[in-house]
């Protein structure tokens, strides 16, 4: 129960960190509301070329639903992978490389369905919002499984001092 809690709740941290990141990147732009509109027009009604004219609530709300879905399945699985890596190290790799995963899945997926999609949001503003999100994610996760940031810390000091004797 403790996994399934921890992971929704990094889910939703990770979730939040994205939508005030656009959220912020939109009213700079005069636009409040325009990724996830774009976003769910692309998703769900196949928009390729067309960018709603406005923030349509209905837009808004499908896709906010989506990536709040997504956050909480991506954060749950991300938890019980590190409860079990507190119990067996060797699955660190598999944390790090599932969190390499999530930065990269959804700028591929966002350039196959609409590169008009991919141009408007530009691609280093997706990857710093999935950097936050990733960041903010691996704090509260390292909070409520300090084994974990400290077996990345002692694995990268042993790795560290190999490469230093093979010099």
């Amino acid at each position: 129960m403790r996994t399934l809690i921890d992971g929704a709740t990094a889910g939703m941290i990770g979730a939040l960190t994205v939508a005030g990141w656009f959220l912020m990147l939109d009213v700079d732009r005069g636009q409040p509301f325009a990724t996830p509109a774009l976003l769910g027009a692309v998703l769900f009604h196949g928009a390729r070329d067309v960018i709603p004219a406005g923030p349509e609530f209905w837009l808004v709300a499908e896709y906010s639903l989506f990536h709040f879905a997504a956050f909480l399945a991506f954060g749950v699985m991300a938890a019980w992978l590190i409860s079990a890596a507190e119990q067996e190290p060797g699955y660190r790799a598999g944390v790090l490389t599932l969190f390499i995963c999530f930065e990269v899945f959804f700028l591929a997926l966002i350039g196959i369905v609409s590169a008009a999609v991919l141009e408007t949001l530009v691609w280093w503003r997706i990857i710093m919002a999935n950097f936050l999100a990733t960041a903010t994610m691996f704090g509260f996760f390292s909070t409520r499984y300090p084994g974990l940031s400290h077996g990345f810390r002692a694995q990268l000091w042993r790795h560290e001092q190999v490469a230093s004797v093979h010099e």
